[in-house]
């Protein structure tokens, strides 16, 4: 079954505004995320290890550390 011209862009446009629709929701979802993270940005309570591990909220922390089972 072939769909005429106008059929194909009228089903183009949809798909168009959907996407986009898609992508703004996506980006107010980020955006929500960053600012609840903002919070996160408060001195750490209790810089160096916990549990054995680096505490993520500690200035200069390495993910690769050996201490959190990194390459180094």
């Amino acid at each position: 079954m072939e769909i005429t011209k106008e059929q194909y862009l009228e089903a183009k446009r949809i798909v168009d505004e959907y996407e986009r629709e898609e992508y703004e929701i996506g980006m107010r979802l980020a955006e929500q995320q960053l600012d609840e993270m903002d919070g996160l940005n408060e001195p750490c309570p209790t810089c160096g290890e916990i549990d054995g591990f680096d505490n993520p909220c500690c200035p200069n922390y390495d993910p690769l550390s050996y201490k959190n089972c990194g390459y180094a």
